[in-house]
């Protein structure tokens, strides 16, 4: 799920909390949320393949995403460490459930068994087979960041002042920070996609 703006760092984001605070008083900022994003390996049976991981604060995530929304099977708020929450078109390729296991590998080669706690349909096929959601703390302990966010994710009260928003947390953040709007971060989605469409599903 994209959220309006992303900002991030070249180096993890230790301080998130006192930022998101900072962040909310801002004007057309509605909801912020810490994200964790990277590529893990899943094996079933004698199948392996690569799939985008995030991990996301469950209490804060629906203010910045609409993943609640598509939540066909499960609760985000079982999403917990050990727990797992994937795409509808993954569980059918795969065949599970909520209450089954998946097996994933990340980055540092550790393997973790997490049960799949819920199941979302975005109607989107690439987005529901190739991305899957943990806990915050859960992508924290596989990614080997330890208190640390990826990214903060930021939702407006209109996303077409993203512009000048990005630009106003550019100044208000400083050039440690990279602040990027949801077109800038997702070009790749506009050679397919209509914009029109993105928005409507995803924003």
């Amino acid at each position: 799920n994209y959220s309006h703006i992303v900002i991030a760092k070249e180096t993890s984001i230790d301080d998130y909390p006192a930022l998101r605070k900072a962040l909310l008083s801002l004007p057309h900022i509605k909801g912020v949320s810490p994200q964790m994003y990277g590529q893990v390996f899943v094996i079933s049976g004698n199948r392996i393949f690569a799939l985008g991981l995030k991990g996301i604060d469950a209490e804060t995530e629906s203010s910045i995403s609409r993943i609640k929304e598509y939540l066909v099977k499960g609760d985000l708020k079982d999403l917990s460490e050990g727990s797992v929450v994937i795409g509808k078109e993954l569980a059918l390729y795969l065949g599970l459930n909520t209450g089954d296991s998946l097996k994933v590998f990340s980055p540092l080669g550790k393997a973790y068994e997490l049960k799949v706690a819920g199941i979302f349909n975005s109607g989107m096929y690439e987005y529901d087979l190739n991305l899957i959601y943990v806990s915050l703390r859960q992508a924290q302990e596989m990614f080997g960041a330890k208190y640390s966010a990826g990214e903060i994710a930021v939702k407006l009260d209109n996303l077409y002042l993203a512009d000048k928003v990005r630009d106003d947390l550019q100044k208000f953040l400083g050039y440690d920070y990279s602040v990027k709007t949801w077109m800038q971060k997702n070009p790749n989605f506009f050679a397919a996609l209509p914009i029109d469409i993105f928005i409507r599903r995803i924003l």
